[in-house]
């Protein structure tokens, strides 16, 4: 920097004398031949006899020398670094080749300028002004030379120094007349020991080595626990003196794992973790905004805390340190005693953080595990408004595991999302969204139910929502069982209500004809004739009479579980014919085809012979009712695997897909069989169901829709029920 400066205005003034140029440069070559061999490169020194001694000023040539020898040494890693010198009467030529990084053409024309580093060299250090080549190229040129390089990335450099021999182009008054000593100087040592440090920076700790740590001191950061373990320092810094005079200043207050770049501090981090990282800015390979984007975009050390230190004086580059999202920002020269209350003060904080951060994660996941330890729903909805102000939509912002569930979708996809966005669609009460924003603008809680459809089915959900600063707390609970329990009861009732008007209806029907054959009996001059078709109308209607009532009787004695079954060994054939002779009038009437087949060979069965008959009789009885004249209606028995399968079909009008689940409730007579229905209290098929229950099988019905029949199916085990009553 002196020289450079002294050049600048004139104060250093050259004196030009013939040297052994040969000589001189072997000489100073072989200063680094050590330190170079020590870091396992080749070493090659071609220095042809000259021709004549050229006229240059020796004390010049060694700075150009050593500083060409110099910064081949820094950014050649592996290979060999040679020296050459040749040249005739009209020139002399230097040249210093390495198998170095290599220079791009880019940074070629830079390269001689003042103070320019070149971006992203990788090199044994990264210290230094940036002017080590630009002062080569002035001291060449004051000699009336001139210097080029040759280089490509990764092929290594070749920089030539050309100078002109004779005398005619130097100023007579800077000629000296005596040959000066050919040796170097002290000088030279000074490159050398710099060397040296860069050599001795790749000995230092390695991931997986013990840090550099220091005795305590008797002072201690006041808001340090003598008690707890010192904190570890990650110390990066490519200058050795500054690195080892850091660590000293901080080993009495702290332990110190020291790095020679960037990338070495980022190997480190992984196999020692540290409480905070102290880094220059300026070093090779990775520099300390490169580390330090490297920590932040890493979740692991992302909260850890760093101090970048820079020559970089000014409000300027401090506030470029602190954007990079540093902690700190300290610039050289600094107050010992402030860096380390600065040190001090990150970590204390960075401590307090953790355990804030660790009460309130200890708090959350208390919450978290409450509420996902419930089998309700909780959701945390956040409003969303636009640009007047109203609320539009609601965004996710929460979900228990039971809210997931419930919804049928992960947290994963919700969070985030809106409402309306994350659930098309799905949310179809009327006016929903606006009882939503009426809890947060009036701060009143509300109870909403709210229908869900979902792939063609539909559930119900009871929201209880609360105000939670701009948004919603919301609990959920599935209230699709209650739904339709709810439904089914007042299904129930309307059927209640129907059967009682079809009952009141079919136990007054009969009463007009009794009233009439009555009234015909009691009237003077009635006949024999007369007399006995009345006495025939009041028999039939009290019998139709009597089997509504005990249909009902019967029906209620299954469902109090009252009826008692009188099981025996029975032939089917007899069980049928008594069944087909007590439709046989219901068959007649619209005179219907009944065919009736029976597989040879089907075992007795365990069974209640009139309850069984009871059974067959209604399910022909349905048929005819609800099949055109002239139809056709078959009554099939068939064994199957231990089974008994009673098989009653017709071609009559057949059933809907969605009232086949209901052909077995009481009181059922469905559209469009209610509106051609010829009597009865709709309770005929509920009790087919209880008696065959009861006889420990099952019934089924199945019918292919509107107009295409139907088929009822009894399945009743060949051994009886295992228990009767």
């Amino acid at each position: 920097m002196l020289d450079f400066s002294r050049l600048e205005i004139g104060r250093i003034r050259a004196s030009f004398e013939p040297v052994d140029l040969t000589a001189l440069t072997v000489d100073l070559a072989s200063v680094f031949r050590s330190t170079i061999e020590r870091a396992g490169l080749r070493f090659q020194v071609d220095c042809a006899t000259l021709p004549v001694k050229p006229w240059v000023d020796r004390d010049m040539w060694e700075k150009i020398v050593l500083n060409l020898l110099s910064n081949a040494f820094k950014y050649t890693l592996e290979g060999e670094i040679r020296v050459e010198l040749s040249g005739t009467q009209e020139s002399i030529q230097l040249r210093v080749r390495d198998t170095g990084i290599g220079i791009d053409s880019d940074a070629q024309s830079h390269l001689f300028e003042r103070f320019y580093r070149m971006p992203g060299a990788k090199g044994r250090a990264y210290e230094g002004s940036g002017i080590g080549l630009s002062l080569v190229a002035e001291l060449v040129k004051q000699h009336g030379g001139s210097i080029r390089v040759e280089s490509a990335p990764g092929k290594g450099s070749c920089f030539t120094v050309t100078i002109p021999g004779g005398t005619a182009h130097l100023p007579a008054d800077q000629l000296a007349n005596e040959t000066g000593n050919a040796q170097a100087s002290k000088a030279a040592l000074t490159f050398i020991e710099e060397a040296r440090q860069w050599a001795a920076s790749e000995d230092i700790e390695r991931p997986g080595e013990t840090p550099a740590s220091y005795p305590a001191g008797p002072e201690l950061a006041p808001d340090m626990d003598q008690a707890a373990p010192r904190p570890l320092v990650l110390l990066a810094d490519d200058n050795a003196d500054m690195r080892e005079y850091i660590a000293r200043l901080l080993a009495p207050r702290f332990r110190v794992l020291k790095a020679i770049d960037g990338l070495h501090a980022a190997a480190l981090l992984e196999s020692d973790p540290p409480d905070l990282v102290l880094s220059d800015v300026m070093m090779p390979g990775l520099d300390g905004f490169g580390l330090l984007r490297r920590i932040r975009a890493d979740a692991r050390w992302r909260e850890l805390p760093v101090i970048l230190l820079s020559a970089r004086a000014g409000d300027e580059a401090k506030i470029e340190g602190l954007d990079a999202a540093a902690d700190d920002y300290v610039v050289k020269p600094f107050a010992a005693r402030e860096l380390l209350a600065r040190i001090s003060s990150q970590i204390s904080m960075s401590r307090l953080r953790r355990e804030a951060r660790a009460a309130v994660a200890a708090s959350d996941a208390r919450f978290r595990t409450a509420l996902s330890s419930t089998q309700v729903g909780f959701a945390v909805l956040q409003a969303v408004r636009d640009a007047s102000g109203a609320i539009v939509d609601f965004e996710w912002r929460y979900l228990n595991p039971s809210a997931e569930r419930l919804v049928e979708r992960p947290a994963e996809v919700l969070l985030g999302q809106r409402l309306t966005a994350a659930l098309p669609a799905f949310w179809n009460t009327p006016n929903f969204l606006d009882e939503l924003a009426r809890v947060i603008d009036t701060g009143e809680p509300a109870d909403i139910e709210v229908p869900l459809r979902h792939e063609h089915r539909q559930r119900w959900f009871h929201n209880s929502a609360a105000r939670l600063g701009d948004g919603l707390v919301i609990w959920i609970a599935d209230i699709t069982e209650r739904k339709r329990v709810e439904a089914e009861l007042h299904t129930m009732d309307r059927r209640k209500d129907e059967f009682l008007a079809t009952l009141a209806h079919e136990l007054r029907n009969p009463l007009a004809p009794i009233r009439q054959a009555a009234a015909i009996a009691r009237a003077p001059g009635v006949t024999p004739a007369q007399l006995t078709w009345s006495q025939g109308v009041i028999e039939r209607q009290v019998r139709h009479m009597a089997r509504l009532l005990d249909d009902l009787l019967d029906v209620s004695r299954i469902t109090r579980g009252t009826l008692e079954l009188r099981c025996e060994r029975l032939d089917i054939h007899s069980v049928v014919d008594a069944a087909v002779e007590t439709s046989k009038p219901a068959l007649d009437a619209k005179n219907h085809t009944l065919e009736v087949k029976i597989e040879p060979g089907v075992p007795p069965i365990e069974a209640d012979g009139m309850r069984l008959s009871q059974v067959l009789s209604n399910l022909l009885n349905n048929a005819a009712k609800y099949t055109n004249p002239n139809g056709y209606i078959q009554l099939a028995v068939e064994r199957q695997h231990g089974e008994l399968v009673i098989r009653v079909s017709d071609t009559g009008i057949g059933i809907e897909a969605e009232a086949l689940p209901r052909m077995f409730q009481m009181f059922s007579q469905l559209r469009p069989a209610l509106e051609r229905s010829e009597g009865g209290l709709g309770i005929g098929l509920a009790l087919v169901k209880g008696l065959v229950t009861l006889h420990g099988g099952t019934v089924e019905v199945h019918s292919a829709g509107i107009r295409s029949g139907s088929e009822f199916r009894v399945r009743l085990p060949i051994s009886g029920p295992s228990t009767s009553g």
